[in-house]
């Protein structure tokens, strides 16, 4: 997990023993996602223009900090950029957040995924300047 606006990385999962909470053979690092994750969606919030989250996934979804900073980023006024896990977005959290009225779904596939960026680009610039 990375904060690239404050350059903080943690480890999300490992392979292995530890404690805590598991998906398959990984075992999810709470203490990190919640660190470094939560901590840069809260610092996007204060300081950034435009909130990145990547990615919203199966791991972070066992995190309620995560999964509630992922909302107040989603109800503030800011543009969010999100990836969203298959497999999180069948979940009763994936489902709240993709059936939200100001989220805009794009399923990546190679048909777009040239043109994306552009688009993706252009939506974000727009959001920004107010139109």
């Amino acid at each position: 997990v990375r904060d690239v606006a404050g350059r903080r990385v943690g480890t999300l999962a490992s392979v292995g023993g530890g404690s805590g909470p598991r998906i398959g053979r990984y075992v999810v690092n709470l203490a990190d996602l919640e660190s470094v994750g939560v901590g840069a969606i809260e610092r996007a919030m204060r300081e950034a223009q435009v909130i990145l989250i990547d990615e919203i996934g199966p791991m972070e979804l066992l995190s309620r900090r995560f999964v509630d900073a992922v909302f107040a980023a989603l109800d503030s006024p800011k543009p969010v950029l999100a990836t969203i896990h298959v497999r999180a977005g069948e979940t009763d959290v994936g489902r709240r957040i993709l059936s939200r009225s100001d989220v805009k779904l794009y399923t990546i596939t190679l048909e777009v995924r040239e043109r994306l960026p552009y688009e993706l680009a252009k939506t974000i610039a727009s959001l920004v300047s107010g139109g």
